[in-house]
């Protein structure tokens, strides 16, 4: 990671982007802009978030050359993009600054008390109730989120309040650029092995992260995961536990038609009961760990939680439809083992007089399903019927394993099929759905087009 850039945001600086059509680039773009910069950037893609901010005044060009830099004062780029890139290089040659975007999130975020939220699951989704909280409870935030927040019409944000969240990416690891009044670590187990290479490193590395908390924080950690604990006991601020034992302990959640009805406990005899319009257990547990931590900035509970009552989900995170009559079908981000037996164990609890659920599953990288394959071959077995798609492998993130989708749907077993692409799938969906049907669309990938796919061809059938 690089120094910290100091960027002068009362000149109207032109922020350079490359990469920006991605979600975190984004949303870089969208806080420079709310900020008054110029935003000029260039991706190899159009997106609808190069849309999004072209139609802000954003100058985007396709592709990188050199050119594109224009009268740039800074440069910021994405971690996929090396010094080889063009408009890197021209930076260079012109002694224009130039940062990584987890050095320009953290530039931000010194501005702010900031809440930084991690761990290998929900941290896009406590992310999105924290920052909607806070908004809903009129304290204006900035936040830089993983997803749009359709009820905010945006993943990111420069708000005049004192309070910053981020969500904070392990990847490539980014965090430990963050210095966090309030962290929240949710969740912990073996991810990302293609660039940590062992569980060990990912593990030392949110250790690291809890040592970046200001000492008079908090880390808010779901210490009844070992390895959590381990990771939080790391730092030297005070540790905050939640789950289903304790500081903030979830009692029981309830399904229901609309999603879920919790009771929870928390410090000094605080019992509450609230509902939550997204569903699973997984999501009780998030709204826990969002309101836990808001408290340790001052926001009362029950008022966050009245907040989160009307929180209906981000984008990608089990978004419900109804394509046909009898024929539900939710779209979702899952793409590890833990995640996709959420998302199955959500769909029961909400639709328990559903016929059949139907995953179709599109895995992301081949080294996540080489690495984790028994975990993923158990999870999916758990469905009733299992279609698996091509595997998504981005440029750049990859390595060369010997798996495909037919070999994990031959471990799932009789109940799993396999297709080479989205048009094949799309027929055998399309062809085999029935009344009764719930069918999940689960992947990281580009499995949302196929949804939409399959959703307008079954609403023309």
């Amino acid at each position: 990671m690089s120094d910290l850039p100091i960027v002068d945001w009362t000149g109207r600086p032109q922020v350079h982007i490359v990469g920006i059509g991605g979600m975190a680039m984004s949303g870089i773009a969208q806080i420079a802009l709310d900020r008054g910069a110029r935003v000029s950037g260039s991706d190899m893609v159009d997106s609808e978030y190069v849309a999004r901010l072209r139609h802000q005044g954003a100058r985007i060009q396709l592709g990188h050359a050199a050119g594109n830099l224009g009268a740039a004062d800074l440069l910021v780029h994405s971690a996929a993009i090396g010094p080889e890139n063009p408009e890197i290089a021209a930076a260079a040659c012109r002694g224009i600054p130039v940062t990584d975007r987890a050095s320009f999130i953290a530039s931000l975020l010194s501005e702010k008390t900031t809440l930084a939220i991690a761990g290998t699951h929900g941290k896009t989704t406590t992310s999105a109730m924290a920052s909607f909280a806070l908004q809903k409870l009129g304290r204006k935030p900035a936040y830089l989120v993983g997803a749009n927040i359709p009820q905010l019409g945006r993943n990111a944000a420069w708000g005049d309040g004192e309070i910053a969240v981020a969500e904070a990416d392990e990847y490539a690891r980014a965090f430990l650029a963050y210095r966090p009044h309030v962290a929240v670590i949710g969740h912990l187990e073996p991810d990302h092995l293609d660039y940590f290479g062992t569980q060990e490193a990912l593990y030392e590395a949110f250790a690291q992260f809890a040592r970046g908390v200001d000492p008079a924080g908090a880390v808010v950690a779901r210490c009844e995961i070992p390895a959590v604990a381990h990771a939080a006991a790391a730092g030297t601020a005070r540790i905050v536990s939640f789950g289903t034992d304790g500081d903030w302990r979830l009692i029981a959640n309830r399904s229901s038609r609309g999603g879920q009805q919790i009771d929870v406990a928390g410090p000094d005899g605080l019992g509450l009961t609230t509902c939550l319009a997204v569903p699973g257990e997984h999501n009780a547990l998030n709204a826990l760990a969002a309101v836990a931590a808001l408290a340790q900035l001052g926001i009362d509970p029950g008022e966050s939680f009245a907040a989160l009552a009307a929180f209906t989900g981000s984008d990608r995170r089990f978004v419900r439809s109804n394509p046909a009559p009898g024929i539900r079908l939710v779209d979702d981000y899952a793409h590890h083992p833990t995640e996709i037996s959420a998302a199955i164990a959500a769909a029961r609890g909400l639709e328990p007089e559903a016929d059949r659920v139907w995953v179709v599953f599109q895995p992301h990288l081949r080294s996540r399903t080489a690495l984790l394959f028994e975990s993923f071959a158990e999870a999916l077995a758990a469905a009733d019927k299992v279609t698996i798609c091509h595997i998504y492998s981005p440029p750049g993130r990859d390595r060369e394993y010997e798996v495909d989708a037919a070999a994990l749907a031959a471990a799932v077993g009789d109940r799993a099929d396999s297709c080479p692409d989205f048009a094949q799938a799309c027929e055998t969906v399309v062809g085999g759905a029935k009344p009764g049907d719930l069918i999940l669309m689960l992947g990281a990938g580009d499995i949302n087009l196929l949804s939409e796919r399959v959703s307008a061809r079954l609403g023309r059938r």
